[in-house]
C-alpha cells in the first residue's frame, strides 16, 4: 500500500485506515514447479475515500402569519442528502406530501405544525432520515372593517366651526382617512376634520383604508352626517311711548318694546337712568317720572343664531312738565272763587261746566264742585271738591270730610269719613305704591276703616278716595 507492506501470506487484505487516493497492490511469490517468473505484482488499485457529512434539512413558509383561507407554500432545502433525497411532509404528525421539496397547504388552520423529513441518498449516509425545523402556523380570523363619524354639533349657525371625528373598527395600527363633503374630497389622513364653511344640509363622510391583518375589504365609508346650518340674524329692539315723551307730572306713561329676531322666549330688562326697573315683560309703566329721565330696554334674544344676543334699545328721554299748584276754593254762599287768577275750569260731579272758566263761579244747583287750573305747558291740577247745598247754602270740603291717621304709620292706619258726607253717596278707596301699582282696594267704605299694612314693605303709598267723579289722594308713609 503506497509501497508499504501492510499484509503477508494471505489472499485477502482488510483495513480501515485507508486515506483518499491510497494505492493498493499485491506481490505474489509462486511455489509452483517451473514457475517463471517466480515473483509477480498485481495491478494497482487507487482508493477514493469519501468524507462522512451529516445530512440536514430546513423549511420556510411563503407567509406566516396568514388569514383564514390563505394558501401557504412550504419549501425544503436539504444539505448532504445526496442527489435525489426523498422528502416526506407532515402536518400535525400526519403525512401530507411525498418526494417533493415543496408542499402547498391550501388553507392551514391556526396552530398547525409543519415539518419535513428527508431520507438521504448520499453514498455514505444513504437511508439516513433527518427532520427539518418546525413551523407553527398563526392563522387569523377574517375581520370586517368599518368606520363611523361624530360631530361636535349637527345644528349650527353659519360660519360656526365643527369638528368631525372618525371612530374606526378593525382599522389596524395606521389606517388612512379621506374626508368628503357631498362626495368631494376636502381632507386626508387625519382621523379628525374641522371646517367652518358648511352650508345647510351638507353631507359629511369619511372613507377609511384599514391596514389591519386579515381585514376583509380595506376601504370602507361611513354613514353621512347631515348638518343643518341656520342663517345668522341680528336682534333689534325699539321702544314706543304712550301717551308721549312730553307729559305732565304724575302722568302714567307706558313704554312698549317691539323686537326683531327676539326668538320665542326673549328676556326684557327695563332700565330707568341705567338702573334696573320693571319686570320681564314687553311693557313698563311709571307715573312718577322726572324731567330728563331716560328709559331703555335691554333685550336678550333667544334666537340660536343671533350675532349679538344682547342688544339695547335707543333711549327715550322724557320731558316732564311740572303741575301748577293745586287751586283752593273760597266759598261765600253759593259763590265759589279759585285761588288761580286765570286758566280755570269749574266742574260739577267731575264734569266740566260749559263756559265756567272765570276765577269765580256761582253754583245754581246742589252738588260737588271743584276747579281745575291749567298752566302754560297744558298741565292741570284739581282742587279738592266742595259740597254746595243750594238750599241753605252749606259747604263741606272733602279734605275736611276724610281723615287718614296716623301718618306716618307702622302697620295700621284708619281712613275716616264724616257721617254727613258718608250718607250722601258711596265711597271707594284704593291704595297704590310709588310705581302706581294697586296694592289694596275697598269698594264700600264705612265711617271708620282700619287698613292692615303689616305685610307690605315700608315706603310711600297713595290712598285714593273717590265717589263718582269726586277724587282725593292722600300721601302716607309706612315706617319700619
Amino acid at each position: 500500500m503506497n509501497g508499504i507492506s501492510a499484509g503477508t501470506n494471505s489472499v485477502t487484505f482488510t483495513t480501515s485506515t485507508l486515506n483518499n487516493s491510497d494505492v493498493i497492490a499485491c506481490d505474489m511469490t509462486s511455489n509452483a514447479a517451473c514457475a517463471s517468473p517466480l515473483n509477480v505484482s498485481s495491478n494497482l488499485v487507487t482508493v477514493t475515500v469519501n468524507n462522512i457529512s451529516q445530512p440536514t434539512v430546513s423549511i420556510v413558509a411563503s407567509q406566516n402569519p396568514v388569514c383564514t383561507g390563505t394558501s401557504v407554500t412550504f419549501t425544503a432545502t436539504a444539505i448532504n442528502a445526496g442527489g435525489n433525497p426523498v422528502y416526506t411532509w407532515k402536518v400535525n404528525g400526519n403525512t401530507v406530501g411525498v418526494n417533493s421539496n415543496t408542499y402547498t397547504a391550501p388553507a392551514p388552520a391556526d396552530g398547525d405544525v409543519v415539518v419535513c423529513e428527508v431520507t438521504s441518498t448520499a453514498s455514505c449516509t444513504s437511508g439516513t432520515v433527518v427532520s427539518s425545523n418546525i413551523i407553527t402556523m398563526t392563522v387569523g380570523t377574517s375581520l370586517a372593517a368599518s368606520v363611523t363619524i361624530s360631530a361636535t354639533s349637527t345644528t349650527i349657525c353659519s360660519g360656526t366651526s365643527v369638528t368631525f371625528t372618525a371612530a374606526p373598527v378593525n382599522g389596524g395600527p395606521n389606517p388612512t382617512y379621506v374626508w368628503k363633503i357631498n362626495g368631494a374630497v376636502v381632507g386626508n389622513s387625519s382621523p379628525t376634520f374641522t371646517t367652518s364653511t358648511l352650508a345647510n344640509n351638507d353631507l359629511v363622510t369619511v372613507e377609511m383604508t384599514s391596514n389591519a391583518t386579515c381585514v376583509s375589504g380595506t376601504a370602507v365609508a361611513s354613514t353621512p352626517i347631515s348638518v343643518i346650518v341656520n342663517t345668522s340674524v341680528t336682534a333689534v329692539v325699539t321702544v314706543s311711548v304712550a301717551p308721549s315723551n312730553v307729559v305732565c307730572a304724575n302722568t302714567n306713561v307706558v313704554f312698549t318694546a317691539t323686537t326683531v329676531n327676539g326668538g320665542l322666549t326673549p328676556f326684557y330688562q327695563w332700565k330707568l337712568n341705567a338702573g334696573n326697573v320693571g319686570t320681564n315683560t314687553t311693557t313698563y309703566s311709571n307715573n312718577a317720572l322726572n324731567d330728563g329721565d331716560i328709559i331703555t330696554v335691554e333685550l336678550t334674544s333667544s334666537e340660536a343664531c343671533a350675532t349679538q344676543p344682547v342688544v339695547v334699545s335707543p333711549a327715550q328721554t322724557m320731558m316732564v312738565n311740572a303741575l301748577p299748584a293745586a287751586p283752593t276754593i273760597a266759598q261765600s254762599g253759593n259763590a265759589l272763587t279759585s285761588s288761580a287768577p286765570s286758566a280755570n275750569q269749574w266742574t260739577q260731579g267731575g264734569a266740566p261746566i260749559s263756559g265756567a272758566t272765570a276765577q269765580t263761579y256761582t253754583a245754581v244747583t246742589t252738588g260737588w264742585y271743584a276747579v281745575v287750573a291749567t298752566n302754560a305747558n297744558g298741565c292741570s291740577s284739581k282742587s279738592d271738591s266742595v259740597l254746595v247745598t243750594v238750599v241753605g247754602i252749606e259747604e263741606v270740603s272733602i279734605i275736611e270730610a276724610v281723615k287718614v291717621l296716623p301718618n306716618p304709620f307702622f302697620e295700621h292706619f284708619t281712613v275716616s269719613i264724616s257721617n254727613a258726607v258718608h250718607e250722601l253717596q258711596s265711597w271707594t278707596m284704593n291704595i297704590t305704591d310709588a310705581l302706581g301699582r294697586v296694592v289694596y282696594v275697598n269698594k264700600n267704605l264705612q265711617l271708620n276703616n282700619l287698613v292692615d299694612f303689616s305685610a307690605h314693605a315700608s315706603g310711600v303709598y297713595f290712598v285714593n278716595i273717590y265717589s263718582g267723579a269726586e277724587y282725593k289722594t292722600f300721601k302716607v308713609m309706612k315706617q319700619e
